[in-house]
């Protein structure tokens, strides 16, 4: 639970409005997958890169694995080169 909560930190204080919207739920026993799209204003600094006062957007997709009740392992996947890209911190041209 601590590194969630310092991961999720981490994005509020980059992206203060941060939002989530939930698109796809697919429940099978004890599994959840969720399709998701987030979207904030790039507002505090961001795995290195500086504000940039940008609206970005980015998609992703999280399965959770329940047991008991409980959330017992996470596994996700997100478009970061997008959001990188959204920022300007990653720019193709310079990979050659």
């Amino acid at each position: 639970p601590e590194a969630t909560k310092r991961l999720v930190r981490m994005y509020r204080e980059a992206f203060p409005d941060l939002e989530l919207q939930t698109e796809h739920i697919i429940v099978d026993n004890r599994m959840v997958a969720i399709r998701w799209v987030s979207s904030g204003t790039h507002r505090g600094e961001f795995l290195g890169a500086a504000p940039t006062g940008k609206r970005v957007m980015v998609e992703g997709i999280s399965i959770l694995q329940v047991d008991r009740g409980k959330i017992s392992e996470v596994f996700t996947n997100w478009d970061t080169l997008s959001l990188m890209r959204q920022i300007g911190s990653h720019d193709p041209a310079e990979q050659g």
